[in-house]
């Protein structure tokens, strides 16, 4: 299973797609796009009938959407599930993707697919619309905790854009959101949607010193578990 890149380069490469091939044939088995297509192209999987409601349908096609899956994935056999974490939506600047600021999914996103057939078992968008390379590609660590007094098979992610998250990795229940690092421009998650609260001055246009900044917190190291103790190391 392979990923690829080329969200950060706008028009030219915004690949999109996530392939599987058979290990002794080297066949295709299947393939998940990680955006919708061109406006009124027809989608590729289900999953995309949804993505596309968050994308402006009068977008210019020449802009491909970025959300690229580049680094970190992970896999569970019990529950025969894939991860994989998405890359930034391009280009940066939204309205260049649409007249009015939406979701764009899954850009920046974690998401959970079947190992059979491709098909996605639940996503956790980190930063909705996002504006400032927050890719969601960061490494995954797998583990079980004690959440309410219940032993929970957990996912973990250090994000780019500042929080550590703890997912239920069977439905993508969110069980934390805690910040590692405050970044400018973003608030603290509020209860519901469960998404970074934007400051009016962290539009992509705006050029001041509370804008979130592209280096953002974790990035490519990869974190580890400590099982004798509840901690969790990462690195930035």
């Amino acid at each position: 299973m392979i990923g690829n890149g080329g969200g950060d380069m706008g028009v030219e490469g915004c690949a999109r797609v996530r392939f599987a091939y058979d290990l002794g044939s080297g066949a295709l088995l299947w393939r998940f796009f990680t955006v919708p297509g061109a406006p009124g192209a027809p989608f590729e999987h289900p999953e995309l009938e949804l993505a596309a409601r968050t994308w402006d349908p009068q977008r210019n096609p020449d802009y491909r959407g970025g959300g690229t899956v580049w680094d970190g994935m992970a896999y569970d056999p019990e529950l025969n599930l894939l991860y994989i974490g998405t890359g930034n939506a391009a280009p940066y600047d939204s309205r260049q993707r649409g007249r009015t600021r939406q979701d764009n999914l899954f850009v920046a996103s974690i998401i959970a697919l079947n190992a059979d057939s491709g098909r996605m078992a639940w996503y956790y968008q980190a930063t909705p619309g996002d504006e400032w390379d927050y890719d969601a590609v960061q490494k995954f660590v797998l583990a079980e905790l004690n959440i309410a007094g219940k032993r929970r098979k957990v996912l973990m992610q250090a994000n780019k854009n500042g929080f550590f998250y703890v997912l239920d990795r069977a439905t993508g229940k969110l069980y934390s959101a805690r910040n590692l690092r405050r970044l400018p421009g973003l608030a603290p998650w509020t209860s519901r949607p469960a998404a970074p609260v934007l400051a009016p001055a962290a539009e992509y246009t705006m050029v001041r010193a509370d804008v979130p900044e592209r280096a953002g917190c974790a990035h490519v190291a990869p974190d580890v578990v400590q099982p004798r103790v509840p901690a969790s190391c990462t690195s930035p």
